[in-house]
């Protein structure tokens, strides 16, 4: 509380004033605070400093005691940001890439079906490798699919895994882990089965492993990778940028895709509960209930239209497109945002409950970007058409999604 006030006093001293006495006086109990709290930080963001130095010197005070104070600061909020990732210990990240077979190939070698040795390498176990080299205090897990794997290509796939380990020690652990041990995917089997497109099934298992991942360990960041994303360092996943993304918002996605953004990469962490909770509602049970309909012949087109190609046809992308409607009701979760439903006379709209209204909201029968949603708050405002909302992003190197579906 007193560090509060003082930087509060700090910064509204400079501002007011300006004097050489006032800068001189709170110089002094500064310096000692800034070895043993975070007011530097503050001081060194604090957007009327500049200006009050700029004051002082005209009136030809003591500007180099502000200047000094300033320097301190910046050069402490630096430090900070270099040591940033620090943040984040040894075991309490991991990277995690997924490769689900379409369907099951008893005459398949490996877990990724490679027609030779070389196309293994180039576009599976390099990847991997790569990530493990890089990859210093975490570890990298690799999703798979054993109902649609044979057991002869898991147990050669982790004889590759191993002798690489033991060529190259100090390298992250690489770890084989089968979807089938996810809860959702065992009380859901047959939604996670070869009946349904297997882009449906990876979109929505990437998401359910993370959320798995950050719920059973409150300490933990998942990060997700499709095998073609360049591998990045701790350093370079964990910059400022992301981590404050992270601390907000709970999650951020790949900037680019035609909504803004890609799921081929994304970090999920524990640090919101409702982020956390959108996700539960409005992406992993909503899409289970969906595929649930489709398997029994009633999912159409966003247009409410059978799809010639049957019910499976619209499932394939659908999980791409469930994020800016979930954002909607994670914002509505923040208060930053309100979501409206439908009431029962003309005009009429009800504030959306989920425990009244369900996930009718969303579309149960095909894809609805959900009620009518208004931001309470400029900043959750976004650039794209397709929602007008923020939807946190990093850049990341990263191939345009492919448009080959099932």
């Amino acid at each position: 509380m007193k560090k509060k006030l003082f930087s509060t006093l700090f910064c509204t001293t400079l501002l007011v004033s300006g004097s050489a006495q006032a800068m001189d006086r709170f110089g002094h109990y500064a310096r000692k605070a800034f070895m043993s709290s975070k007011i530097m930080s503050k001081i060194a963001n604090c957007p009327n400093l500049i200006r009050n130095i700029g004051v002082a010197s005209k009136i030809g005070l003591a500007s180099a005691t502000a200047a000094g104070l300033y320097t301190t600061a910046a050069a402490y909020s630096n430090k900070q940001k270099a040591d940033f990732t620090q943040q984040i210990k040894a075991n309490e990240y991991s990277v995690n890439l997924m490769w689900i077979n379409r369907k099951l190939d008893t005459e398949q070698l490996y877990i990724y079906p490679a027609k030779d040795e070389t196309d293994l390498h180039s576009k599976f176990l390099n990847p991997i490798f790569k990530w493990s080299s890089i990859t210093k205090e975490g570890f990298v897990n690799v999703w798979f699919d054993s109902e649609v794997t044979p057991t002869k290509a898991i147990t050669k796939t982790k004889l590759l895994i191993k002798k690489y380990h033991q060529k190259y020690p100090k390298s992250a652990p690489i770890l084989l882990t089968d979807v089938r041990e996810l809860p959702k995917v065992q009380q859901n089997p047959e939604v996670f089965s070869d009946k349904t497109p297997v882009y449906f099934r990876a979109d929505l298992l990437r998401v359910i492993a993370g959320i798995h991942a950050v719920t059973t360990n409150k300490k933990h960041h998942y990060v997700y990778a499709d095998l073609d994303v360049k591998p990045l360092t701790k350093e370079e996943l964990f910059d400022q940028a992301t981590i404050d993304n992270i601390n907000k918002y709970g999650m951020v996605l790949a900037r680019g895709g035609s909504l803004g953004f890609e799921n081929g990469f994304q970090i999920i962490s524990h640090h919101n509960p409702n982020l956390i909770s959108a996700m539960q509602w409005a992406f992993i049970e909503l899409n289970i209930q969906r595929a649930k309909n489709a398997l029994g012949g009633e999912f159409n087109s966003s247009n409410g239209r059978r799809d010639p190609k049957g019910p499976m046809k619209p499932l394939q992308q659908i999980c791409y497109e469930s994020y800016p409607p979930m954002f909607k009701y994670f914002y509505h979760l923040e208060g930053l945002g309100t979501l409206w439903t439908q009431g029962t006379k003309p005009h009429e709209r009800i504030l959306y409950n989920k425990d009244i209204h369900g996930l009718k909201e969303f579309g149960l029968n095909h894809f609805k970007s959900c009620g009518q949603f208004e931001t309470l708050d400029s900043k959750v405002k976004y650039y794209n058409e397709c929602g007008d909302l923020l939807v946190p992003t990093k850049k990341v190197e990263i191939p345009p999604a492919g448009l080959n579906y099932d």
